[in-house]
């Protein structure tokens, strides 16, 4: 287990940077503006809509929401499982909402509450339909500032201690978009096998 404890610290780094974090530390890492929603979503009546391929950042952005209402549900909804059961609440966050049947849709988008929802496939109509007032925005494109400030922050999340510890140049972050363009979790997952193997404390080539 210390050999664990210590497998970054030739990094200054607890633990990679890049790897899985757990739903508590979303919040805390993500680079999202979205208090300028909490004020209506404690409404009913209001559908906010993350839409956007895979990996552009609709879960950070529900996660970062939900970290304002604890206290509500959050249902992802996983691919050929089991839909699970939808509860009542003022404010439902629910991602992934194209794998659940338009008719169930329809049934939930008519309650009495508000909404955040993550989706690859827009829902305008069915918003429009149910009389809901809605907000969508399309998750696409990312720019230097923007990844290198991600990138920062994912370093100083598993800092050890104070000194060194790798870094970016804007010409290796500009690459990691030119590889994978907004596809976040292509680029996370590009930098976490190369700190598996990174061997000192340097700016990191791609």
């Amino acid at each position: 287990m210390e050999n664990l404890r210590l497998a970054y610290s030739h990094l200054n780094l607890r633990w990679n940077p890049f790897g899985e974090i757990g739903i508590e530390d979303i919040s805390q890492l993500a680079i999202v503006q979205v208090e300028q929603f909490v004020d209506r979503l404690q409404h009913p009546g209001f559908a906010l809509q993350y839409l956007g391929d895979a990996g552009r950042g609709k879960t950070t952005h529900i996660l970062a929401l939900h970290s304002y209402f604890p206290q509500e549900p959050y249902i992802h909804f996983l691919e050929n499982e089991k839909i699970p059961e939808i509860p009542l609440a003022p404010l439902l966050f629910l991602d992934e909402t194209q794998r659940l049947p338009s008719s169930l849709r329809k049934r939930i988008f008519s309650r009495e509450a508000s909404f955040v929802i993550g989706t690859h496939i827009d829902h305008s109509s069915e918003y429009k339909r149910t009389g809901l007032e809605y907000k969508s925005i399309h998750l696409k494109g990312i720019t230097i500032d923007r990844l290198e400030m991600i990138i920062q922050r994912r370093i100083e999340w598993a800092r050890r201690d104070f000194g060194p510890v790798p870094t970016f140049t804007r010409s290796e972050i500009a690459r990691l978009i030119n590889l994978y363009g907004d596809d976040l979790n292509a680029i996370l997952a590009r930098l976490y096998e190369e700190f598996q193997s990174l061997e000192e404390i340097t700016d990191v080539k791609i």
